[in-house]
């Protein structure tokens, strides 16, 4: 895993910085969805004292242009309503998606060229710099808001009053003479420990449309980290994301119990970690329910059917005919735990259903589905035996 081709891609350049020693700075791929490398990234790794973030770029700036709206009067709209559609950058929706679930940090700066266009204050005609308010809101990728205190995102529309704000930096707010017979800049930051809020691809303005007025748009890249790698997943109070992740960044221990927590949410959980295999979140083999052995199906064909299923509608009440008992997982105490979100870091899919695989057991086994079920203790599962949507 060093980068240097689709097949070896690394996670993001945090991870490929603790996999590579004394990497320099320059083009490497990565996958941040995990799975499938076929749809990997290339992306600028800018490398740091300790660390490395990933750079995704904008195809394209937004040309200096006279952006006119319906009307051609000033009126609060996304701009993506009438140019090209909202702005797009170097890399996929899923793994932009999962670059950002991945980091720890997310920033992005711009430059706003203006003529006319008020963004952020204006200077009246006292000379003191005036607020203005409901003026811009920037969006991000993932929907969330950007903008200026005292605005209210209300102005967009009613959809907009529970969508999270975010504090946008204005510098050099060279926009605010509002001269409408020359060029001016203005350089806007947006910063936050949420990496969803960049990159930026749409921005809503007021003062932009009326006749004359003119804007232009300059990205900078939409740079990602994660931070503080040592002792991942060493503790409930350092969690990592997935065993990939704790694997990722060098603090394997080798196959053992290490602590995840993969919505970053605060719900830790303790898992066995298959690092020798590759950094899979193993399901614990340990059974959670004793069902008697017993003819469950006592009505019907033969047919596919879930075992789960079958003991949820008999409320797990065996026949008289039982022998002796065995151990199994359900289905469903699988899908919906801590661990399945575990496997959706790993592989970015939405999880359909669980497979079970019996040990010493053939596929056709499992193929041969009758009236009376035998059901020994399952193995450990791991997040590929999963069947995926």
């Amino acid at each position: 895993m060093d980068g240097s081709l689709p097949s070896l891609a690394g996670v993001t350049c945090s991870h490929l910085y603790h996999a590579i020693p004394m990497m320099a700075s320059g083009w490497f791929w990565i996958d941040p969805n995990g799975g499938d490398n076929a749809d990997a990234v290339s992306v600028y790794c800018e490398v740091q004292t300790d660390n490395a973030n990933t750079l995704v770029y904008a195809l394209q700036n937004l040309a200096q242009d006279r952006h006119t709206g319906p009307s051609g009067t000033d009126q609060l709209s996304f701009i993506s309503s009438y140019i090209s559609g909202e702005f797009e950058y170097n890399i996929s929706a899923s793994q932009l998606q999962a670059l950002q679930d991945q980091s720890s940090v997310g920033r992005q700066s711009l430059v706003f060229q203006c003529k006319g266009v008020l963004v952020h204050s204006w200077t009246s005609q006292s000379n003191t710099n005036d607020l203005v308010e409901n003026f811009t809101f920037w969006k991000s990728s993932r929907g969330l808001l950007w903008y200026a205190d005292g605005s209210n995102a209300t102005a967009l529309g009613s959809n907009y009053s529970d969508v999270q704000r975010y504090p946008v930096y204005y510098l050099d707010d060279g926009c605010k003479s509002n001269n409408i017979d020359i060029w001016s800049n203005t350089t806007v930051l947006f910063a936050s420990n949420e990496p969803a809020a960049v990159p930026i691809v749409d921005v809503a303005l007021l003062d932009a449309y009326s006749i004359k007025e003119e804007f232009g748009i300059d990205f900078g890249p939409a740079v990602f980290s994660t931070t503080s790698f040592k002792d991942l997943g060493l503790s409930q109070f350092k969690p990592g994301r997935s065993c990939l992740d704790i694997l990722g960044t060098g603090n394997s221990r080798g196959d053992g119990v290490y602590w995840i927590d993969p919505l970053r949410n605060g719900d830790t959980v303790l898992v066995r970690c298959n690092m020798t295999a590759g950094g899979f979140t193993q399901i614990p083999r340990e059974p959670t329910q004793k069902v008697p052995l017993s003819q469950w199906v006592t009505e019907g064909q033969d047919a596919y059917r879930w075992f789960s299923g079958v003991i949820a509608r008999s409320s797990c009440r065996p026949s008289s005919r039982t022998s002796r008992t065995r151990s199994y997982r359900p289905r469903l105490d699988i899908c919906t735990s801590s661990l399945r979100r575990a496997c959706l870091h790993r592989y970015s899919f939405r999880i359909q259903a669980c497979v079970y695989y019996e040990p010493g057991a053939s596929a056709s086994t499992h193929r041969n589905v009758n009236s009376r079920l035998s059901v020994s203790e399952l193995s450990m599962q791991i997040c590929r035996h999963l069947v995926f949507q």
